[in-house]
């Protein structure tokens, strides 16, 4: 379909033990770039700076480009509306060949989630601000009980400034 190419798999049929087909959807690309079993989904959206037309890096179906990329680069994948799948959103939900299905994206955010660089920066962020603030509610609960057993505010930062300053003096020796 669309000027594609049928070519043999290895798979044979488990019925009729014939090798299978499928559209090679790279001999399509010209005006648009196709994808789906049957190259039969045209792209809608490019995913390639300052091209019209690209022959991996596009989506079909009302996809979203994950990340627009420049030539040669690997395409990222597609946000697919919710009743496709793929990479580029050429199968209907359910449809797709396992193979395919490795990098799936979907606009309700399967499979488009965070690097785990990003996480380990939101987790060392959240781990710091937890750090913070038990630190800070520590030191409130222990200048409560300074306040408690009759020390006043500035007695107790002065009893602390004290403790750290201390100088130990070396009896004489003679």
């Amino acid at each position: 379909m669309n000027g594609s190419e049928c070519v043999q798999n290895n798979e044979k049929d488990s019925v009729t033990n014939v090798y299978k087909y499928h559209c090679d959807c790279s001999k399509s690309f010209g005006v648009s770039s196709y994808a789906g079993l049957e190259c039969e989904y045209s792209a809608t959206v490019v995913c390639e700076y300052g091209k019209s037309s690209s022959i991996s890096a596009f989506c079909t179906n009302g996809g979203t480009c994950l990340q627009t990329t420049f030539e040669g680069q690997a395409h990222a994948g597609c946000g697919c509306p919710i009743d496709f799948e793929g990479t580029h959103c050429q199968y209907l939900l359910g449809t797709a060949p396992a193979q395919d299905l490795a990098v799936t994206y979907s606009a309700s955010g399967n499979g488009a989630g965070l690097t785990g660089l990003a996480i380990f920066f939101i987790s060392a962020i959240t781990v710091g601000v937890l750090a913070t603030f038990s630190v800070v509610v520590w030191r409130k609960h222990q200048r409560k009980i300074r306040e408690e057993e009759g020390f006043p505010e500035d007695e107790i930062e002065k009893k602390e400034f004290d403790e750290v300053t201390e100088v130990k003096k070396v009896p004489d020796i003679i």
